[in-house]
């Protein structure tokens, strides 16, 4: 075996027992959860997640991988109700029964790995108890009242042990604030730390922003700690102002979730992804998205004003070609081993990134945009993601952006303007 490959794969050990130190010691110290939620996006901010081992890879493979655990204690997933999911199921098609079923056949269809692991049966009933779910209110409530009253664990299994001991379950702690209210106060931190370092002439430092408690539109790694925050949320589903059924795209939503973990785990966390995180993203008009598309443009103009004149100059505004990728948070271009580690990020620092993610996949075509007759021939269909050097100009973009745009930025997913 070649040096280079024998010392990855010990610094991959290395990190994963790091890792995994992290999530036994938030089970065992839930007091610290917060401090240690803190640790785990340092973690993931300065070393990204170790390689998947050949068993998570295989696919046969049923347990949550590494990656999986990580995104749980990210989401702040409470104790899940399997019975609930059950009852789901059991109430059979819903109403948008039809809609899933035409979309899901398609889901990553030219990503082998995926088809090999999950099969499209899965999609189907995670989207259709989804569906279901927003349109029995009643049960809803219950359920809700249900999660937030049980212990803040994650059901089911032990993580990997890190060390030899009795078995332990993974601990979470969710922000103070409920779910759509979240950003907000995140905002304003945000807002006023930014416009403290605009006054004094200096450039906003982009780890400041992205580990600042405000600089987070997640759950579970925005900070902070509540029991009253979950996968289905009261503000959420109860707010006159939001409508939860399936959408299309969410199929590629799902399909992440799928690949990392059970298809238990997968619909409690996609469900705190949709009602929590991104909810204007799947609203009937996709206020969110439409929000995203605006402030790519607003955003490309800050970074690279030259390109995004260019472009307009073309008749090609943002909203020709960036939809399906803020829609999906890139998880619609290939590879999916590549959209794993940007959703590692997204999960981490809130998923408003997602359009700085877009912008910097756009801005990596610059040469070939600004040289060709017919620019919107390469933005039909973006390049295969690189998610090391996305992300890496993604943390510089983000303490380039104004404070008041950021703060848009950070809002989008959850408020309207």
């Amino acid at each position: 075996m070649p040096a280079e490959v024998m010392e990855q794969r010990m610094g991959d050990a290395t990190l994963r027992q790091r890792y995994l130190t992290l999530l036994e010691r938030g089970n065992e110290s839930p007091a610290e959860c917060g401090e240690l939620l803190e640790d785990l996006r340092r973690l993931i901010l300065d070393h990204g997640l170790p390689a998947a081992t050949a068993d998570e890879e295989g696919r046969d493979f049923a347990q949550c991988t590494l990656r999986g655990w990580v995104w749980k204690a990210l989401l702040g997933m409470p104790k899940l109700d399997s019975a609930w999911y059950e009852e789901l199921l059991s109430r059979g098609p819903s109403q948008v029964y039809s809609k899933i079923r035409n979309d899901t056949f398609r889901t990553l269809k030219t990503d082998g790995r995926f088809q090999a692991r999950v099969e499209e049966s899965q999609l189907i009933r995670v989207l259709n108890a989804f569906a279901m779910a927003c349109q029995w209110h009643p049960h809803l409530e219950h359920s809700r009242r249900m999660m937030n009253a049980m212990p803040r664990t994650v059901y089911g299994a032990s993580p990997p042990r890190a060390r030899a001991g009795s078995p332990s379950l993974l601990a979470s702690t969710p922000p103070q604030a409920d779910s759509v209210g979240t950003t907000a106060a995140a905002a304003a931190a945000a807002a006023a730390a930014g416009s403290a370092t605009a006054a004094a002439g200096a450039a906003v430092d982009s780890q400041q922003r992205l580990l600042a408690p405000g600089g987070c539109s997640g759950v579970g790694g925005a900070g902070g700690t509540s029991a009253s925050s979950s996968a289905f949320s009261s503000s959420a589903f109860s707010s006159s102002s939001l409508q939860f059924s399936y959408v299309q795209g969410m199929n590629v939503l799902l399909a992440p979730y799928l690949y990392v973990m059970p298809e238990l785990d997968a619909f409690f966390c996609f469900s705190t992804l949709i009602t929590t995180l991104c909810p204007l993203y799947v609203q009937p008009a996709m206020d969110g998205v439409h929000a995203g598309m605006r402030l790519f443009g607003q955003c490309l103009r800050v970074i690279d004003p030259e390109l995004a004149e260019y472009l307009l100059s073309k008749q090609l505004p943002p909203t020709l070609y960036s939809f399906g990728s803020i829609l999906t948070m890139c998880a619609c271009t290939p590879p999916l081993q590549e959209v794993l580690k940007i959703w590692d990020f997204l999960l981490a620092f809130g998923v408003h990134l997602n359009v700085l993610c877009v912008l910097a996949q756009v801005v990596h075509m610059r040469e070939q945009l600004m040289q060709s007759d017919s620019p919107m021939r390469l933005l039909r269909t973006f390049p295969p993601l690189q998610s090391d050097r996305i992300l890496a100009s993604v943390r510089r973009y983000v303490s380039m952006l104004p404070a008041g745009l950021y703060e848009e930025l950070v809002r989008h997913t959850t408020e309207k303007r």
